[in-house]
């Protein structure tokens, strides 16, 4: 059966309105674009949480390649632990965690998911053994000014 915009049901109503009353959309490919363009900061400061996971954090390298990737002022939200303030504070909350861990960093072994838009990003980290880890960070000149952290 074919309906046209003038058709009306039994009930009254229209099936859809007509064409002219319509909001005039875009097709999605438009939309996206503008969404998908590549942005280069937003790469290298993804390409910047792989290697403070995957370097500085899974070998404890926190004074060379973990702290390299945060400002001195950091401010740290992990949540279920005490917010940080500062590069120095979040090492030791960081080296504490460890501890209470087993004195090994888990492993972080991929970032299935990890997108950005302007000075933020947010990633995805899987842990060996299946747990995942989520982290937002804002980015400042190449390194992560706030972080929050949800494990």
């Amino acid at each position: 059966m074919t309906v046209r915009a003038d058709t009306v049901l039994e009930s009254g109503a229209h099936p859809r309105p007509a064409l002219s009353t319509r909001p005039q959309v875009r097709p999605i490919g438009q939309l996206r674009k503008k969404r998908l363009v590549h942005d280069d900061q937003v790469e290298a400061n993804l390409k910047g949480m792989d290697d403070l996971d995957f370097v500085g954090w899974n070998n404890a390298d926190w004074d060379g390649v973990f702290a390299h990737h945060h400002t001195d002022d950091v401010l740290v939200d992990w949540k279920g632990q005490p917010p940080t303030s500062g590069i120095e504070q979040h090492i030791e909350a960081m080296k504490s965690y460890v501890e209470s861990a087993g004195g090994t960093p888990p492993q972080i072994t991929a970032h299935p998911i990890a997108f950005g838009s302007g000075e933020w990003t947010c990633v995805v980290g899987e842990f060996e053994g299946g747990g995942r880890m989520v982290t937002v960070a804002k980015w400042l000149n190449g390194a992560i000014a706030e972080e929050y952290i949800w494990a």
